[in-house]
């Protein structure tokens, strides 16, 4: 009978000796105790194992849930840290760059906040499981500040090759730069709610004055783009007034625009026209026009193309009549051979 108590007790002591213990963090006051919420956010989850559920499914499930309270609990910050960042900014850049500041981050699948850690503990004498995630503030923050720093960095050199492209006249190539910004900013104002979230609205990371600089300079030269590429057309010779308002029209319907000054100019068009008779048959008249073209960047004075074209027209009206048909015909011919090279 002995034996049998002092076995018995003997079992009990190593059973509970060896039973996995409860982590200290499944306690609310250790938790605030090491988990200061001024250097972490956390995320702390309570579930329990029904009869049918894998341990591997209540646990996965704990940990989403214990990811999504460290996730709210960092848009919190950042909604009320955004109201603080527009006050930041100089009033008259305020109403411009309003739309940046408009958070992209609204929900907590918005949110994938790195360094996050999670831990699990799993009762098996009660099914109770439990889930902490957290995440160092510094730790956050060294991260999103670099990835803030970079994103700028970016975006710098995008503009600078924007701005190196509209000086030699690559508008279209330019605009293609300064689209390849949105993703970025886009970004870049991810890492800037998430930085200021785990850090403050004062961080001097957050580099909010030369995000402002950056956007609107961005928006500056999108507006000046849409004004289109100047062409400057000069020439002369028969019906050259007629060929240069055709190939204006032309030129207009692809976003072009013309000025009279040729230092104002991205392309320079010369023409050089002449025309002459050729035959008449069954009370149809045929005449040819002829014109000697260059297209050459004003910049640099560099030809691109150059050609010699001779285009035939006929009308039952005359001469006349059939040069006016073909020089309609050769506008239409020298359009489509310029806006190869201008719209580029």
């Amino acid at each position: 009978m002995i034996k049998n108590i002092i076995l018995y007790i003997l079992v009990s002591f190593s059973l509970g000796l060896f039973a996995q213990k409860a982590p200290n963090w499944t306690n609310p006051s250790f938790r605030e105790l090491e988990y200061p919420a001024r250097n972490y956010f956390t995320g702390f989850a309570h579930d329990k194992k029904e009869k049918k559920e894998s341990i591997v499914e209540v646990t996965e499930r704990a940990k989403q849930y214990a990811s999504s309270e460290l996730s709210n609990s960092v848009i919190t910050h950042i909604k009320s840290e955004s109201k603080i960042h527009t006050q930041e900014i100089q009033h008259n850049k305020q109403t411009a760059f309003k739309e940046y500041f408009d958070s992209q981050i609204e929900t907590s699948s918005d949110v994938k906040i790195n360094g996050v850690n999670v831990e699990t503990y799993y009762d098996k004498k009660t099914n109770d499981v439990f889930a902490l995630a957290y995440v160092k503030r510094s730790t956050a923050s060294a991260f999103y500040s670099a990835s803030v720093e970079k994103l700028l960095k970016d975006i710098e050199g995008n503009v600078e090759n924007a701005k190196q492209l509209i000086a030699i006249s690559e508008k279209n190539k330019a605009k293609e730069e300064l689209l390849k910004t949105t993703p970025l900013f886009k970004d870049l104002k991810y890492n800037q709610d998430l930085l200021s979230a785990v850090d403050n609205s004062s961080n001097p990371n957050l580099q909010l004055d030369k995000t402002v600089d950056l956007y609107l300079e961005v928006k500056q030269l999108n507006i000046s783009l849409e004004q289109g590429i100047f062409v400057y057309i000069t020439g002369e010779g028969d019906n050259f007034s007629l060929l240069q308002n055709l190939l204006k029209s032309s030129f207009s319907k692809n976003g072009c625009s013309f000025t009279e000054d040729k230092n104002q100019a991205d392309w320079v068009v010369s023409i050089n026209t002449s025309t002459r008779e050729d035959s008449q048959f069954h009370g149809s008249h045929f005449a040819y026009m002829n014109a000697v073209v260059s297209l050459e960047k004003r910049h640099n004075k560099q030809v691109v193309y150059e050609d010699e074209i001779s285009q035939k027209g006929g009308s039952m009206k005359g001469y006349s009549d059939a040069v006016k048909v073909a020089t309609k015909d050769m506008s239409e011919k020298l359009s489509e051979n310029l806006m190869k090279h201008i719209g580029r």
